[in-house]
């Protein structure tokens, strides 16, 4: 997720725009939340950086590769927090 980050050029504003660090920072929380709510937030984020001029069209692309590469249960290459069974 990191490297896509800097592939599409965000690093620079990671590091000194709040709304971007935020942005990112709830994407890379969106394994953390219930399978249920992920799409959800996922749509939250996506109707937040379209609201914002501010946001770059690199955050929509980025979030655009979440939905497709990672964070919804079924899609992962790695397990999802709600699929991993406790022993």
């Amino acid at each position: 997720m990191l490297k896509r980050v800097d592939k599409l050029g965000l690093e620079e504003d990671y590091q000194n725009r709040d709304d971007t660090q935020n942005i990112i920072r709830c994407i890379l929380c969106l394994p953390l939340l219930p399978a249920a709510d992920i799409l959800a937030a996922l749509q939250e984020i996506r109707e937040t950086i379209c609201h914002d001029m501010q946001m770059s069209r690199q955050l929509q692309q980025l979030v655009t590769y979440v939905q497709r590469h990672g964070s919804t249960p079924g899609t992962s290459r790695l397990p999802h927090l709600a699929d991993v069974k406790y022993v």
